[in-house]
């Protein structure tokens, strides 16, 4: 997301607090769990690591607040600001292209994709994600991620096989 796409968003949607989660260089608690955890995550590219401290400059002199914690992913810490700003009655944007923090979305939590310039909202989680929101942490754990070295939990089964069909008969939700 290049600054001029968030000046641009600041812009259109002018929200009343912002902040950007960064992940650390450093293991998070997932690491100790599992030695292989992103394993074969290649490095930030040198060009963007060199980038990351003028970023966070210029977010702070904009006044964007830059939540980062050791031992911690910022999914983790979007997940927590996000818990904490419904339960404060707040609505919530996550604006992100990764797919994973759709599962953040319900009542109150909507995501925008920058890079499709597209919100998704809990009804377009569903028919996105199987048409069923609270089945995308499921079929994630099913289908796993070889290439972080996350396995999935049933050998197997993944890609066309996890679809809304399998969900409905072998996990009972409809």
């Amino acid at each position: 997301w290049s600054n001029e796409e968030m000046l641009k968003y600041i812009d259109e949607y002018k929200p009343d607090y912002l902040c950007v989660a960064f992940d650390l260089k450093a293991p998070t608690f997932r690491h100790e769990m599992y030695d292989a955890y992103k394993g074969t995550r290649k490095p930030m590219a040198d060009e963007l690591r060199q980038q990351v401290p003028v970023i966070k400059d210029v977010l702070k002199a904009m006044g964007v607040k830059i939540i980062e914690q050791a031992g911690l992913e910022a999914d983790d810490l979007i997940a927590t600001y996000t818990s904490k700003a419904l339960n404060k009655g707040m609505e919530v944007v996550i604006v992100s292209a990764d797919k994973d923090l759709m599962q953040l979305i319900r009542p109150g939590v909507s995501f925008y994709d920058p890079m499709k310039d597209k919100f998704f909202t809990p009804e377009d989680v569903k028919e996105k994600l199987l048409r069923f929101a609270r089945a995308a942490v499921a079929v994630a754990t099913m289908r796993g991620k070889s290439y972080l070295q996350i396995g999935s939990i049933c050998m197997g089964i993944g890609g066309s096989i996890i679809d809304s069909k399998f969900i409905e008969e072998y996990l009972g939700m409809r």
